[in-house]
């Protein structure tokens, strides 16, 4: 999932875990999300996947120099 772009559905935090929904192969998925820089996502704020760290995903500001490198 790492590069994907997604959609907080469960704000989180530095200390908070969310959730992200992702389109993958025209199918939806949801994971486990945690904030890779300490930031806060609120509810339908847009992400990507920068790792996975076992079933969570960590995600960061959807960013154009992020989204290049994708």
């Amino acid at each position: 999932y790492v590069g994907k772009t997604g959609r907080m559905m469960v704000a989180c935090g530095p200390s908070q875990v969310g959730k992200v929904r992702l389109e993958v192969r025209g199918s939806t998925v949801e994971l486990l999300a945690v904030p890779i820089d300490g930031e806060t996502f609120s509810v339908r704020e847009e992400v990507i996947v920068v790792e996975m760290d076992g079933a969570h995903a960590k995600v960061a500001k959807l960013t154009p120099e992020r989204l290049s490198r994708a």
